[in-house]
């Protein structure tokens, strides 16, 4: 089985390494070329706070054009880049090429279903993060804890989706050295990642701060325990079931070195001064609770903020 990892970022790549150290057939697409070049060429470092340093060689393309058809395509590009990335694809995609969605947040699935049928889609969740040093070097965080789970991967429907390739995939990552688990229904695990998502991200881009920071001080802490509380809420009027006291307990398992100072995906591009997932993640929860009918005054609040300081980069005063 030919498999695409289609937007090899910091963590596509990442996923790559392990899914080709378990015996997947990977090549990783992505147009920073200097980044595809120096992994073909000299292999991706990996640097890892759980002292799991190694470099591998991966087979890479700049382009879909160039990696020509495939038989599954894992997308890992920003959701805000979703349709487009998919459009440039076709040259990847066959008659019975499947896509399986390891992207953060919600509503991916509404650009991909413009590409693939519903049982041609799998949906996975990541349980590691990763940030690019350099081109061709990365630096992850891996939790090793006992029962901590690296990746969920199921079909999105339940009824037609397909279900033996999500438990292929669960077996590369196992061989790659990764904790992962076969889910027949994805969507508590996607809900249970975005509260992550949520509850962090978005504070840690609008103050500056790394989570540890946000949480020393009791107004941060207040504001990433409500924005949790909504988004529960709003899963449970959904109807995936969401223990709020469960899940905040969940968050001592972000107290292992290193990730508490890490500064968030939307902090980082922020920081960079590009435009954020916020859409996907707190605007998301904000638009579930209009739908429902449950008041997210919090989410609303912080995605207002992200959308705020993204349409003002140029005109921030400085930060020593």
């Amino acid at each position: 089985m030919k498999i695409a990892i289609l937007g090899a970022g910091a963590i596509g790549s990442m996923l790559g390494m392990f899914l080709q150290e378990g015996g997947a057939d990977i090549r990783l697409v992505d147009p920073f070329a200097e980044h595809m070049d120096k992994i073909a060429s000299e292999g991706l470092i990996l640097h890892s706070v759980s002292g799991e340093d190694k470099q591998v060689k991966m087979e890479t393309y700049h382009s879909a054009d160039e990696c020509g058809k495939v038989d599954l395509i894992i997308l890992m590009t920003s959701g805000l880049f979703s349709r487009t990335a998919l459009s440039m694809a076709s040259a990847m995609i066959g008659s019975d090429t499947l896509i399986c969605s390891c992207q953060n947040g919600f509503g991916q699935e509404d650009a991909i279903k413009e590409f693939f049928s519903d049982d041609k889609i799998l949906q996975g969740v990541l349980g590691f993060s990763s940030v690019l040093v350099a081109p061709g070097e990365i630096r992850g965080n891996i939790n090793r804890n006992p029962g901590k789970v690296h990746i969920y991967l199921g079909p999105m429907d339940m009824e037609k989706g397909p279900k033996e390739v999500a438990k292929t995939l669960v077996e590369y990552a196992k061989a790659g050295s990764l904790v992962a688990e076969y889910a027949e229904d994805i969507r508590p695990h996607i809900w249970a990642k975005a509260a992550n998502n949520c509850a962090c991200n978005a504070l840690c881009a609008v103050t500056r701060l790394t989570l540890e920071q946000v949480y020393e001080v009791p107004a941060g802490k207040h504001l990433h325990n409500e924005i949790l509380r909504e988004l529960c809420e709003v899963g449970n009027a959904k109807g995936v079931p969401m223990d709020f006291d469960k899940i905040l307990k969940s968050f001592e398992d972000i107290t292992y070195p290193g990730v508490c100072k890490h500064y968030p995906s939307t902090a980082q591009d922020m920081f960079k001064r590009k435009k954020t997932e916020i859409d996907f993640l707190n605007g998301a929860i904000a638009r579930y609770g209009k739908e429902v009918g449950v008041s997210t005054p919090y989410n609303d609040m912080v995605t207002c903020l992200c959308k705020i300081i993204e349409g003002n980069f140029d005109n921030q005063y400085p930060i020593n």
